[in-house]
């Protein structure tokens, strides 16, 4: 009787619940085999409805986890989608990072590259500055060179021509007997006629008598030798000094006093 009544209760639950299709075609299936009413095969289809029960339960917990399964499914594609979307994004602000770092760096490297250029420029104008330095000293130097030579000749030819026209003077003081001397036609032992005595030196006649320009057979004392011979006061107021003009012969016997005294003077030095 309790199998029957299970049977029976199992079977109105049947009709009075919203159960999957496999309970109305159980039902419908006790119906066509009226085992509901049968003693002797209650058992057997109570048994068998619960295993269709227990399949069902099975079948709907699959489908649970199935659905369960595919909710996490969803869900982690979902998230790979989001994650893929975020990696996305970080890989297009790090690209944006690294065009940017890119751009600074050309723009750093254009800079270095404009101060190199102005620095080779600078450079090259200094290196061809200096070149116009080296070889504008190097014209100077020569220009220099030959300034001094062009005046060391010039000051030998001029001595040579002082000293030729000393002698030549000395040699018609000598031949001829002309009055009318003054004191700038005395041929004084200096390259340049001197205006009054005060123009005379003992440097002066040092230079001009002891030259290698001139009387080169001769030592420095034979030189200073002859000179006394000429102007020493013995000789030279006896022959000279009346020929010269009375104005001018106060001057020329000073200028007279003051060669000799500087030719005693060098010839004192060559003695020592």
């Amino acid at each position: 009787m309790d199998n029957i009544t299970s049977c029976t209760s199992l079977f109105d639950y049947l009709h009075n619940t919203s159960n999957p299709s496999w309970a109305g075609k159980t039902k419908a299936w006790l119906e066509d085999q009226g085992k509901v009413r049968s003693k002797t095969s209650t058992q057997e289809t109570l048994e068998w409805l619960w295993r269709q029960y227990f399949k069902e339960v099975d079948a709907s917990e699959a489908r649970h986890k199935e659905k369960e399964k595919e909710a996490e499914r969803k869900w982690w594609e979902a998230t790979a989608r989001n994650v893929d979307k975020q990696a996305k994004q970080w890989m297009a602000q790090a690209e944006t990072q690294r065009q940017a770092a890119l751009r600074e760096m050309e723009k750093t490297r254009q800079i270095q590259e404009e101060v190199r250029r102005v620095k080779e420029k600078a450079d090259a104008r200094e290196a061809e500055w200096r070149r116009a330095r080296e070889e504008e000293k190097i014209m100077s130097d020569h220009e220099g060179r030959y300034q001094k030579r062009r005046k060391r000749e010039n000051a030998a030819k001029k001595l040579s021509d002082a000293w030729s026209r000393y002698e030549r003077q000395w040699q018609e003081l000598n031949t001829t007997s002309g009055q009318g001397l003054t004191f700038r036609t005395i041929p004084w032992p200096q390259i340049n006629t001197p205006s009054s005595p005060l123009s005379i030196s003992a440097a002066n006649i040092s230079f001009f008598l002891l030259s290698p320009i001139h009387s080169g057979g001769k030592s420095k004392r034979e030189r200073i030798r002859e000179a006394m011979q000429r102007w020493h006061n013995d000789k030279f107021e006896p022959r000279v000094l009346p020929r010269v003009i009375e104005r001018d012969r106060a001057a020329v016997k000073e200028g007279v006093d003051i060669v000799v005294r500087c030719l005693n003077h060098l010839l004192s030095q060559e003695s020592a």
